[in-house]
C-alpha cells in the first residue's frame, strides 16, 4: 500500500492511523499465499467496509469489548479468513493487536506490537509451509498399489455391480411378476 492509499482511507474514515500500522502496510508484502495476505489486510476498499461503524453495526451481533472498552477506537485490520479478526486501538500510541473471535463474540491480546504481529503472521507461515510439505511427502510414500487400488476400486465396484447386483434385481422382479399372475389366475 502506498502513503496515497493510507491517505485516502484516513480521510474516508475520518481517522489517523498509528505509524507502526502504516509502517506495515507500507513495507510488509506478503506472497498471495501468505496468511498476512488476510491477517494485515492492505485492500483500501475492503478496509473502509470492514471499518464504516454503520457496517459493524449492522454485521457485529454483540460489541466488541476489550478491557471494558467499546469498539469504537479499535481499527479492524484483518481477518483469518474464517472465525478470527484482528484489529488494532487507534487511541494507543503503539497499538496492541487483539484477535476477536466471531463466533463467541470474546477478544483478547494477540500481540503486543505490529512487529510481533508481523512476526507471529510469518510463524503462521512456516507452519503451513511445512505441513504442506509434510503432506506432499506423505503422499509420496504411498505405494503404488495403493494409488492403483484407489483408481481401479470404483471400476471394480461398477463392474460387481453390473455382473451381480443388476441381475439379482431383475430376477427378483420377473419372479415377483411372476408369482401376480399367478395369483391373479
Amino acid at each position: 500500500m502506498n502513503e496515497k492509499d493510507i491517505q485516502i482511507l484516513e480521510v474516508r474514515l475520518g481517522i489517523v492511523l498509528p505509524d507502526s500500522y502504516k509502517v506495515a502496510l507500507r513495507e510488509c508484502l506478503f506472497d498471495k499465499d501468505s496468511a498476512g495476505t488476510f491477517m494485515l489486510n492492505d485492500d483500501v476498499e475492503w478496509l473502509i467496509s470492514g471499518n464504516d461503524k454503520l457496517a459493524i453495526s449492522r454485521y457485529r451481533k454483540t460489541p466488541l469489548l476489550i478491557n471494558g472498552n467499546l469498539f469504537g477506537n479499535l481499527f479492524k485490520i484483518g481477518t483469518d479468513g474464517s472465525e478470527l479478526e484482528y484489529w488494532i486501538d487507534l487511541k494507543a500510541k503503539e497499538p496492541s493487536i487483539f484477535e476477536y473471535e466471531i463466533e463467541t463474540g470474546k477478544a483478547a491480546l494477540f500481540a503486543a506490537t505490529m512487529e510481533e504481529y508481523i512476526s507471529k503472521i510469518k510463524e503462521i507461515d512456516r507452519q503451513v509451509d511445512e505441513e504442506e510439505a509434510a503432506g506432499e511427502e506423505r503422499v509420496r510414500k504411498i505405494p503404488e498399489w495403493r494409488r492403483n487400488l484407489n483408481f481401479y476400486l470404483p471400476a471394480i465396484l461398477a463392474v460387481i455391480f453390473c455382473f451381480t447386483v443388476l441381475p439379482l434385481i431383475v430376477f427378483c422382479i420377473s419372479r415377483l411378476w411372476k408369482w401376480l399372475m399367478h395369483c391373479i389366475r
